[in-house]
Order: C-alpha cells, then sequence, then structure tokens
C-alpha cells in the first residue's frame, strides 16, 4: 500500500514513545512518501483522541520513524 501525506495521519515515533501510547503492529506494512520525498515502511498504527475546538475524536495514525521538524503528527485528509 502506498501513502500519501495527504491521505492519511502520520505521528512520529518519538512523539509516541514520550508519551507513553500504546501501539499496534500490523499484517501490511504501509511504503509512505512524505511531502519532502522521504520514503519510509512501516507497520505500526496507534489510536490518538484529538480535541480541535469542540471537535472530539479518536483517529487512527500510522507511525513513522520522524516528521519535519517541529511537527509531530501531521492529519491527513480522510
Amino acid at each position: 500500500m502506498h501513502l500519501h501525506i495527504t491521505s492519511s495521519n502520520f505521528i512520529s515515533q518519538s512523539y509516541v514513545s514520550k508519551n507513553h501510547i500504546t501501539s499496534q503492529q500490523i499484517q501490511t506494512a504501509y511504503n509512505i512518501t512524505l511531502a519532502d520525498g522521504s520514503t519510509y515502511h512501516s507497520n505500526q498504527i496507534c489510536r490518538v483522541k484529538i480535541r480541535i475546538n469542540s471537535y472530539n475524536d479518536q483517529l487512527t495514525f500510522v507511525i513513522v520513524p520522524t516528521l519535519s521538524v517541529p511537527l509531530d503528527a501531521v492529519l491527513g485528509i480522510q
């Protein structure tokens, strides 16, 4: 599966570790190309509760080794 940064939610491994977020291994690894052209393979996801103003939800994020500084997470269009 090939994902683009505008089609999925991404979160950095360091943020997941620092905040003790539970991750889950999935069977199929994602091949990810970020906007800067860097590519990663990931078979790790996590669920995170988010709140933006009055909007509340729990979203699935694909865990990537790193994102552009200072980003911890990227919300994509779904």
